[in-house]
């Protein structure tokens, strides 16, 4: 039966190889950045931003739904606007370093219940307005008090905002509900940045964010939500952009569009025509094409897992251990990184990797197709169909990887049918507990993988019924671990009583994304993110 896995998932990467994820492991993925990452060349002498006059196109795989990156529908792509418009209050970068951005230094207290943050003077928004601490506080405030946001954007910050308190024009005292482990990784990423509070509190929440004003380098020109297209034009008022003073960047790039383009062999007809400059998500057969080409690529390291997720509550079909670890069994994890990602991807042995905190040497996930169906009889399973949902928007191979699954499945005498859903309606399903099975896929938030230890499995966050009261207490006891230590003992607790229980994650692998530019480009960051930061870039 191997060998009729293995020809089927052969067919499915020659009919697939436009639509593969690209995945790459963590050593080739973490390696130093090159010469066309982070490398800022010399400005020429007397440059200001009145001098840039190239144009730049990117094209990505995600839509651009909102431009406001806590209303539910941000993405990737956001992350892109959101580095061209605004600046976070600190930074990360490409070595892995916090270093000062809108904030100029900070102190947490010895007990971690709050953070002073100083900020920086002679900042100015797009608009003119004066950037100053009553921005900082409005828009914790926002985070923590905003009813219209979907909890899934700002369940990690919620549980512990406490008072933000305003000290004067250039000071900020952040309170904390409990001691908030993750507040650096959180407060660096792209989604946290800083907006002209003045300008959303007299436009209105829905009009300011059709084109919001922040206190980065480009400034929305134009927004077409229909068609996911927004443009930027570098700023040029007299105030200019902060940051190329302080942090030695210029652009010869005056404007940018970010077009959503989802088919990756048009992204990529697109980059070697010459109409765009740059693409993402390119598929992991054409990266070496590509380089040969002349190309830059880029391959990041993997921030989601993918995984598969039983509903496991009293009278589910897979509330019985024996069928869940069956499941697992049946799969060939590195058969499925090798065929449809290239053997780019890297396989999940355990529910975390090496250097994550919980992580244990040894071989959790196992491919045991023999002792699969052993325990298939062991279960009671008769053979019933089992549905099996997923979304193409939350795993892009997803119709290749559930034909895979399935077929591997069926090997050991459990039946899948595959029900492929529009993201709305995956979405519903899950919250409503309506599958037997789905695939999935969520981001880690650092080295901690708090979601989906904590969060998803602690505190079932997918609604799968599981129930583990040992599990639950752990992940609210991570949640206020600072104690670096303490935390992985914690995480490696859990685990192991995820191992034993298989409960209710499955995980597969950690894909990453490779993207691709033309050779002449310069000056990218990613600031350990997936996405790009485009404010300092230079077209040759």
């Amino acid at each position: 039966m191997r060998k009729l896995t293995v020809l089927i998932l052969t067919v499915l990467v020659l009919f697939s190889a436009a639509s593969l994820w690209a995945g790459g492991d963590k050593e080739a993925a973490s390696k130093p950045v090159t010469a066309a990452t982070g490398v800022y060349p010399a400005p020429p002498a007397g440059w200001t931003e009145a001098d840039a006059t190239e144009s730049f196109t990117y094209q990505v795989s995600s839509a651009l739904p909102i431009l406001h990156p806590w209303d539910g529908g941000g993405n990737d792509t956001t992350g892109v606007v959101a580095y061209l418009i605004f600046d976070p209050l600190v930074r990360v970068d490409e070595e892995g370093n916090y270093v000062p951005s809108l904030a100029t230094s900070w102190e947490f207290s010895a007990d971690y219940s709050q953070i002073k943050l100083n900020l920086r003077d002679n900042v100015y928004f797009q608009s003119g307005n004066k950037f100053s601490a009553d921005d900082v506080v409005y828009r914790f405030e926002d985070i923590r008090d905003n009813p219209n946001y979907p909890a899934s954007s700002v369940r990690g910050w919620r549980q512990y905002l406490g008072e933000i308190e305003k000290v004067d024009d250039l000071t900020v005292i952040i309170h904390f509900a409990q001691p908030m482990p993750r507040f650096w990784m959180l407060a660096t990423q792209a989604r946290l940045m800083i907006a002209d509070s003045k300008l959303w509190k007299e436009m209105g929440h829905d009009a300011f964010w059709q084109k919001p004003v922040g206190t980065g380098p480009y400034v929305v020109d134009k927004y077409d939500k229909a068609n996911s297209i927004v443009k930027v034009a570098l700023r040029t008022d007299e105030h200019g952009y902060w940051g190329y003073d302080d942090g030695k960047r210029w652009t010869n790039v005056k404007n940018i569009t970010i077009q959503y383009s989802p088919e990756g062999q048009t992204r990529l007809a697109a980059l070697r025509a010459g109409e765009v400059q740059m693409v993402d998500t390119i598929p992991t057969t054409d990266k070496a094409i590509l380089e040969g080409e002349g190309f830059t690529v880029q391959t990041m390291n993997p921030n989601n897992v993918v995984f598969l997720q039983t509903a496991s509550a009293p009278g589910d079909i897979f509330d019985n251990q024996k069928l869940r670890e069956a499941l697992s069994l049946s799969l060939d994890r590195e058969l499925i990184v090798d065929a449809l990602l290239s053997g780019f991807g890297k396989a999940a042995n355990w529910p975390s990797r090496p250097g994550d905190y919980g992580y244990v040497d040894k071989q959790g996930y196992t491919f045991d197709p023999e002792r699969a169906k052993q325990l298939v009889k062991e279960s009671g399973y008769k053979g019933e169909a089992i549905d099996f949902i997923y979304t193409s928007s939350t795993v892009n191979i997803g119709g290749e990887l559930t034909q895979a699954i399935q077929s591997m499945a069926a090997d050991v005498g459990i039946n899948l049918k595959i029900k492929p859903l529009e993201v709305a309606m995956y979405d519903d399903a899950r919250a409503n507990h309506d599958y037997d099975l789905a695939l999935g896929a969520i981001s880690d938030d650092g080295t901690m993988w708090w979601k989906l230890c904590a969060e998803v499995i602690g505190n079932d966050r997918f609604n799968t019924g599981f129930q583990n009261a040992e599990l639950k207490a752990l992940g609210k006891q991570a949640q206020t671990i600072i104690d670096p230590a303490k935390a992985d003992a914690v995480f490696t607790e859990m685990y192991n009583i995820e191992m034993v229980d298989y409960a209710p994650n499955i995980y597969l692998y950690w894909p990453t994304i490779i993207n691709a530019w033309d050779a002449g480009v310069t000056g990218m960051q990613y600031h350990k993110e997936q996405f790009p930061d485009l404010g300092g870039i230079v077209l040759q």
